[in-house]
């Protein structure tokens, strides 16, 4: 009886110990389930970000006519000289462009 009791007792500390894994494995698949969820929902942001700015990289490209650069990552104080007036404006929306009969070269000061 003594040899039953041990094994009895040496069986349930087993079957604790199987339990007790059980247990940390669960929680660790959560925590896997939820890291996974939430690299999902960023990779669905990045893409829409990524999405967004090839839109207006490509609306940029498309309202510019040519010899007319605009920079998307220009420093705030950098501005274009507006050629009718020697001023500047802050987004190039004042440059002149070059007629057909002129000898006006882009670049070059115009005043």
């Amino acid at each position: 009886m003594a040899e039953e009791s041990s094994m009895n007792a040496s069986f349930a500390e087993t079957l604790k110990n199987i339990q007790e894994r059980i247990s940390d494995m669960t929680q660790k698949f959560s925590d896997v389930e939820k890291v996974v969820n939430t690299l999902q929902t960023s990779q669905i942001s990045l893409s829409q970000n990524v999405s967004t700015i090839q839109s207006r990289v490509r609306s940029l490209s498309t309202r510019n006519p040519l010899g007319v650069r605009r920079s998307m990552f220009s420093l705030p104080g950098s501005r274009t000289k507006n050629g009718t007036s020697g001023q500047t404006t802050p987004d190039a929306t004042n440059i002149v462009t070059q007629s057909e009969d002129s000898e006006t070269q882009f670049g070059d000061d115009v005043d």
